[in-house]
């Protein structure tokens, strides 16, 4: 699926032609991308049956068929990224996030020669964890030799009613 995206360039010192119907058309592309992504991601579920697979661990919010001990439905989610940072980096924020239930992952080495679980600590050289805060901001914590490393990380939660 491509999105349609037509750039204007501007010369330097020129003013944008921003009036209604360059406003209106920028609306309009813009609803017709989501909407696509929106079909793309129907079609997709429907072709891998994945809205009803609750073992299925996707970058989409995924229902789990597990409740929480106040009876609230927990849903799970995949994130991916770049530490860029390795002694701080803020990784995911959610505001639809009740309770964090659990989130574990793991992130490359720098020099990409394997991973490593988020959570550990070698010595005080050498260590990582995340923190969620009262912002709903997920926060990687680290030493720098996680810096530039790729992550994964499952998130298990309760969400705002």
């Amino acid at each position: 699926m491509a999105i349609n995206f037509n750039k204007t360039t501007f010369k330097n010192n020129q003013s944008p032609a921003i009036d209604e119907d360059f406003l209106n058309g920028l609306q309009d592309n813009i609803k017709e991308n989501l909407t696509n992504i929106d079909n793309r991601i129907s079609e997709l579920e429907k072709d891998n049956n994945l809205t009803t697979s609750k073992d299925a661990y996707l970058q989409i919010e995924t229902e789990t068929n597990k409740l929480w001990y106040d009876t609230k439905k927990i849903y799970r989610k995949v994130i991916r990224g770049t530490v860029k940072t390795g002694t701080r980096c803020d990784l995911y924020t959610d505001t639809n996030i009740e309770t964090l239930v659990s989130a574990e992952g793991f992130l490359s080495y720098s020099n990409h020669a394997g991973y490593h679980k988020i959570g550990g600590y070698a010595n005080a050289n050498f260590y990582s964890f995340l923190q969620f805060n009262s912002q709903k901001i997920l926060t990687f914590w680290g030493t720098e030799q996680y810096n530039n490393s790729e992550y994964y990380i499952i998130l298990e939660y309760t969400k705002i009613d």
